[in-house]
């Protein structure tokens, strides 16, 4: 039975958000026109819903992002290896 990795995407997403709030105002781009502006807490609380990948894959699930990798996705990358 697989079990969730130690550290799931969701956390280190999560961390990275964080990171970029702490970094002070003004750090963030966010938007198609390019301009600074700074990250609220609300912000950070709807990228955390909107983001979230917790029960995407249905409750039993305990391979979480893993799912994506499929047999095909599998052959598709072998078959980028040149040497």
């Amino acid at each position: 039975m697989r079990t969730r990795p130690t550290c799931p995407i969701g956390t280190v997403f999560l961390v990275l958000v964080l990171a970029v709030v702490f970094a002070g105002p003004g750090t963030v781009s966010h938007g198609q026109t390019g301009a600074l502006t700074d990250v609220t807490q609300a912000d950070v609380e709807r990228w955390k819903r909107e983001l979230a990948n917790w029960g995407r894959w249905g409750p039993d699930d305990e391979v979480g992002t893993l799912n994506l990798i499929t047999p095909e996705k599998r052959r598709e990358a072998a078959g980028l290896v040149e040497s």
